[in-house]
């Protein structure tokens, strides 16, 4: 017995000085009553999630995954972060759908389903329209969405409407029951996937500010997320560090999402003017497409990251909803943020509504009280409105290294102060400059959020070096 208790002491002493960690595995064919072993593993990842330590890696192996994963708890550290990854070279698919059969033909390519209220749980995106603030268009479209295989309807007003176009949909609810008709043309919905999204924050905790998270390789859709308004009770997404701090998102798709796909915005019970509680998270290498609302977007808790490889692509392409928060990257209240070597294309607006007043679709969008950004290396370029738009922001914003081709009128719009552009090749770009005393934003103590004071937006000391332009310059600055 004495041998025993030396060996566990000298196993637990060696765990305290290298860090002991354990790699739970979950299958599609696992049991969530089994321990997480390579031979038995969970079936869920949130089982996974529910155990895991600081230190601990989740290795989620090929298969699709309809669930929501709340992280209940962060890491200690960088070296004792919680892991969670696809193994390597496996498809692994987190979607916030489910797949519905049972149609009722109605005629015409018309069909129906009624749901009981009770199948979507405590959250039923038919039910819940768009909401918040900045949204100025499309505010009757409700936060589900209908795919056939794999491709997305477009939701009508009106439950005639759908007669007229294949590939729609319309919904209603009363106190029991979700119904919902749409035009799938030829096609049986029987005999085909049709999947509806019925989950929001497909990987986000319901505790603010966990830390040392990394999510590593997976495709991630269908997120039935509200309209993402920047502000400090919550901001929605698909996946989001909810004001976390050191986060690691890398390596994933986020593809066909309602509104926005990384979010890192704001959230109750943070201590907003301490630069060290949030943010320094890294996002890099994602595939990001087919978001309604932006790609990357976040209130205050982009703060001192690194926006990084990213593919952003096809933001708003149906042009169904939008307003002041459409862009394939979208920041307010940001410090220390580098937004770097980023493909950006194809924005998208409201047909017919170019540059209207309250609608955006711009490809990086520093909006308002940021500071010490840099924009460096990114192609920007195929985006309805400038593809870049620095809207109320008291400096510095250095621009180098860039590719960025406008439409022939003007490119880059701004309304900040001590802006440097250098380096960069401007294609078809004009810029345009506006006066606005009638907002004022804060400016704070350098590498810091603590506000020194507030001024108006004036598009003054701004420094041009060693641009190349073509077709179009700076001759109305």
């Amino acid at each position: 017995m004495k041998k025993i208790i030396i060996t566990l002491k000298i196993i637990l002493a060696a765990c305290v000085l290298t860090g002991c960690s354990t790699e739970y595995h979950v299958s599609p064919a696992g049991v969530d009553g089994n321990p997480g072993s390579m031979s038995k593993p969970f079936k869920t990842i949130s089982a996974a999630a529910a155990i895991a330590q600081p230190g601990d890696t989740i290795t989620v192996h090929e298969g699709i995954y309809r669930e929501k994963i709340a992280p209940p708890r962060g890491g200690t550290s960088d070296k004792k972060r919680i892991v969670y990854q696809a193994a390597q070279g496996e498809n692994v698919v987190i979607k916030g759908s489910e797949v519905i059969k049972g149609w009722q033909p109605v005629g015409n390519g018309i069909w129906k389903i009624e749901l009981a209220n009770s199948f979507f749980g405590d959250y039923n995106p038919y039910a819940l329209k768009l909401t918040g603030d900045w949204l100025a268009y499309g505010k009757w479209h409700h936060r589900g969405d209908i795919y056939l295989n794999g491709k997305a309807f477009l939701e009508k007003e009106k439950e005639e409407e759908v007669a007229a176009a294949a590939g729609s949909w319309f919904c209603r609810t009363d106190e029991n029951t979700t119904t919902i008709v749409a035009n799938f043309g030829k096609s049986n919905p029987n005999k085909e996937t049709v999947e509806i999204n019925v989950r929001q924050g497909l990987f986000m905790p319901e505790i603010s500010g966990l830390k040392y998270i990394t999510v590593d390789g997976f495709h991630f859709l269908h997120d039935a997320s509200n309209w993402g308004a920047p502000n400090k009770k919550f901001q929605p997404g698909a996946v989001g560090t909810r004001m976390g701090k050191c986060w690691i998102i890398q390596n994933c798709t986020i593809t066909d999402c309602r509104c926005v796909g990384i979010i890192l915005g704001g959230a109750p019970g943070v201590q907003y003017d301490d630069i060290d509680a949030y943010g320094d998270h890294i996002i890099r290498n994602n595939i990001i497409r087919r978001c309604g609302q932006s790609g990357i977007a976040g209130y205050r808790g982009a703060t001192r990251s690194l926006i990084e490889g990213n593919l952003i692509e096809d933001t708003n392409y149906r042009r169904e909803f939008g307003g002041q928060e459409t862009a394939a990257i979208k920041f307010h209240f940001s410090v220390d943020t580098i937004i770097k070597n980023n493909l950006i294309r194809r924005v998208y607006e409201l047909e017919g509504n170019r540059g209207a007043s309250g609608i955006g679709a711009f490809g990086i969008w520093i909006d308002a009280n940021n500071q010490s950004i840099r924009i460096t290396g990114n192609i920007v370029y195929d985006t309805e409105l400038e593809p870049l738009f620095f809207e109320m922001n008291h400096g510095p914003i250095l621009v180098d290294n860039n590719i960025i081709a406008g439409q022939g009128v003007k490119c880059i719009r701004s309304n900040s102060d001590a802006d440097v552009f250098a380096h960069n090749l401007f294609v078809d770009c004009g810029y345009l400059w506006t006066l606005n005393n009638k907002r004022f934003a804060h400016y704070y103590k350098p590498h810091t959020t603590k506000v020194l004071g507030r001024k108006a937006g004036a598009p003054a000391d701004n420094k041009w070096y060693n641009n190349i332009f073509v077709r179009s310059g700076l001759d109305s600055v």
